[in-house]
């Protein structure tokens, strides 16, 4: 019955549904779609189904009505209120890809900001967001003018810390930071300029894992 885009740039939708909840009624659906207006593909609760009809015709055997008695006598028009509950039911929560670092577009926070410290660079960086528990970072680096994503691991551990100074050169670079979970596993890439996940570098750090948090 509504939907209304939120400050995190993604979609509330507001229903109701008679097909799963508490009791016999309707029950009210709240879901929370990406920017893409796509449910998190961890969500397993809505499959496809197949239905064939097992019979597609109908035959009338009776046609003729005969009305019952037409009156009618009113019994009892007391009626008394009853108390209503409703049950709140998480059935899918929606996050951002674990491990994505904050890009001030598709996931708030403070993204990732370079500036110059005669001699070094210095890049820092917001947490990501969420339940997902962030233990580490890595740096990776590639060239410009930008052709394709050609970024190869620099810095494959920052210690846990959210900066990281780094000697300056005369080459031009772009800069890529990746979360790591406890698992020592890589979080997400973050999203392109057409709200995709980004590739992996060709020889990453570590294993990645961006559907569940670890």
């Amino acid at each position: 019955y509504s939907i209304q885009q939120t400050s995190d740039g993604v979609y509330v939708v507001e229903g109701d549904t008679s097909s799963f909840g508490g009791g016999t009624w309707n029950n009210i659906w709240v879901l929370k779609l990406d920017s893409g207006g796509n449910m998190d593909a961890s969500c397993t609760f809505i499959s496809n189904t197949s239905v064939v009809p097992a019979s597609a015709s109908a035959t009338v055997t009776a046609t003729s009505v005969i009305p019952s008695t037409p009156s009618t006598t009113i019994i009892d028009t007391n009626v008394l209120a009853s108390n209503s509950s409703g049950i709140n039911t998480l059935i899918c929560q929606y996050e951002p890809p674990p491990g994505t670092v904050p890009d001030n577009d598709n996931y708030s926070g403070t993204p990732l900001t370079v500036y110059k410290s005669n001699p070094n660079l210095v890049l820092s960086w917001g947490a990501p967001g969420g339940t997902c528990q962030t233990q580490d970072y890595e740096v990776y680096r590639g060239t410009i003018p930008w052709i394709s994503y050609d970024y190869m691991p620099f810095v494959c551990t920052t210690g846990g810390s959210n900066s990281i100074s780094i000697p300056s050169d005369m080459g031009s670079y772009y800069y890529v930071i990746v979360a790591q979970n406890p698992g020592r596993e890589e979080g997400s890439y973050g999203l392109d300029s057409s709200n995709a996940q980004r590739p992996t570098s060709s020889a990453p750090c570590l294993p990645q894992t961006i559907g569940t948090c670890n």
